[in-house]
C-alpha cells in the first residue's frame, strides 16, 4: 500500500451539503421561537460562523445569544432551550451518509487503511458524533470548533 490513511471532509463529502433554503427555514424557526426578527437573526448568525467553528462560542446557546445581542433581543431560557431543540434537531437531521458512504469506508478500512476525518463545524456535530454511522468506521475525528 502506497497510503497508509485516507481523511475525509465532512459536509459535501461524507453527508450531503445543507440547502440554503432549508437552512435559512430553520434559522427562521428559531427566530420565531426567540420573537427576533428572522432576517436579522439570520444575519447576526452568519456573522458568528467563524467564532462557532474555532470554538468561541463553544455552544448553541452561546451562538444564540451572540446572534440576539445586536438585535437587543433578550430571550427566555425556555425559549433559548426550544431553539437550541431547533437547531440540533437540524444537525442531526444533516449527519446521514451518502447512499455510498458506508460501504467505500467499510470498504477501505478493509483493505488496512485507517480513516480520518477534518471538519470545518459548529459545536453540535462532534456532540452528535456518537449517534452516527460514522463513529465505528473513522479511527481519528477531527472537528474545527474543538481544536
Amino acid at each position: 500500500m502506497k497510503y497508509d490513511a485516507v481523511i475525509f471532509d465532512l459536509f459535501g463529502t461524507l453527508i450531503d451539503n445543507y440547502g440554503e433554503a432549508a437552512f435559512k427555514q430553520k434559522l427562521g424557526e428559531m427566530a420565531d421561537v426567540l420573537n427576533a426578527p428572522p432576517q436579522d437573526f439570520i444575519q447576526e448568525w452568519g456573522k458568528a460562523w467563524k467564532l462557532r467553528s474555532i470554538g468561541e462560542l463553544a455552544t448553541i446557546e452561546e451562538s444564540i445569544k451572540y446572534a440576539l445581542a445586536p438585535l437587543g433581543v433578550q430571550a427566555s431560557g425556555e425559549q433559548i432551550a426550544e431553539a437550541t431543540r431547533i437547531r440540533f434537531a437540524f444537525t442531526q437531521s444533516m449527519l446521514v451518509p451518502r447512499h455510498d458512504t458506508l460501504e467505500t469506508l467499510q470498504e477501505l478500512r478493509s483493505a488496512g487503511y485507517k480513516i480520518g476525518l477534518i471538519s470545518d463545524c459548529t459545536a453540535e456535530v462532534p456532540l452528535l458524533w456518537p449517534e452516527t454511522p460514522f463513529v465505528r468506521l473513522i479511527d481519528v475525528p477531527i472537528f474545527s470548533c474543538a481544536v
